[in-house]
């Protein structure tokens, strides 16, 4: 529990945050399924592989925000020393992830419990409605390209845009190779691999060879379509 004094803590940490937004997310998220991963993360994993995320981001100039998105559990983890899956609540990481993007969804965390305290109702309640809409998006292996072209348009003002974000462009890759579209899959991938300089590297091997499989799977589409924003 928040005490007194800690409503005059300068900078929260992230345990105190989460203590400050979990009622609202438990609130709003428990009752469809959604549970703690850890602290500022709640995933609901009933539409395995597909399963939805909810957290709360820290940034820059002392601000949380929330994010949402989706882990999909046919798209590898390639961060860290090797590849690996994710397909459980515990292990399951934000392969397409919208960030709120907008600074009516912030809350200070520099100032103390106060000001968090007075926004966490709004923002929450609001982040949670927009993360309805992209969860309705990409609800199905079907629905996924077209969540991914929304959410490539998003994020394109500025910066890296969907690049930003490490596993997304590998997941564009997995996801077209699931619904059958194995050229655009194989360009994705390619791009992929320069981007993240693995043209010669043991997860380079590993990687493709898990796009073969997931080719394989997805068949073949041979109506070639240029993917949105490449």
């Amino acid at each position: 529990m928040i005490e007194h004094s800690q409503l005059q803590t300068p900078t929260l940490s992230i345990n105190q945050i989460h203590e400050l937004v979990s009622p609202a997310v438990e609130r709003l998220l428990g009752p469809r399924g959604f549970e703690v991963q850890k602290p500022l993360h709640w995933v609901r994993s009933e539409d395995a592989p597909i399963r939805q995320i909810f957290s709360i981001h820290q940034w820059k100039g002392g601000q949380v925000a929330p994010a949402w998105g989706v882990s999909l559990d046919f798209v590898p983890d390639f961060s860290g020393a090797g590849v690996k899956w994710h397909r459980t609540h515990k292990s399951a990481i934000f392969d397409l992830c919208v960030d709120a993007h907008d600074s009516d969804l912030d809350m200070p965390y520099t100032k103390g419990a106060g000001p968090m305290i007075e926004r966490v109702e709004h923002v929450i309640s609001h982040a949670i409605l927009r993360a309805e809409s992209f969860w309705s998006m990409a609800s199905s292996l079907e629905n996924l390209p077209a969540a991914i072209d929304w959410l490539k348009a998003y994020l394109s003002p500025g910066g890296l845009g969907l690049y930003r974000y490490t596993q997304a462009p590998l997941a564009i890759a997995f996801v077209l190779a699931k619904v059958g579209r194995s050229n655009e899959a194989r360009l994705a991938f390619a791009q992929f691999l320069v981007r993240e300089r693995l043209m010669v590297d043991t997860k380079r091997e590993k990687l493709l060879a898990l796009l073969d499989n997931a080719i394989a799977e997805g068949g073949t589409n041979k109506v070639f379509r240029p993917p949105s924003g490449a």
